[in-house]
């Protein structure tokens, strides 16, 4: 099984992947931002968050299951974790 966790919390989604995954075999992690440097949106060019769209895409299009870690903050609510959602669910 190949997961992908989409989430704006890289350490709630590391904590995630720790709990549910550590003992589990036959599991692959198709999330690659999970282990490059993560920050802010915005201090990203065009070009790089292109780049970083690209493999979230592709790394969705291996997945098997999509993980969303959302929560009720609005203050943390942004981000591309829904827009990650939406086109898994496209891709059924």
């Amino acid at each position: 099984m190949n997961v992908y966790i989409a989430a704006q919390d890289k350490e709630q989604a590391l904590d995630i992947r720790a709990m549910l995954f550590d003992n589990a075999k036959d599991v692959e992690f198709s999330c690659r931002w999970l282990d490059q440097d993560f920050k802010r949106t915005l201090t990203y060019t065009e070009e790089e968050r292109n780049v970083i769209a690209t493999q979230c895409y592709e790394d969705i299009d291996k997945c098997d299951v999509l993980i969303l870690l959302a929560s009720d903050n609005k203050m943390k609510c942004s981000g591309g974790k829904f827009v990650e959602a939406g086109y898994a669910l496209g891709q059924n």
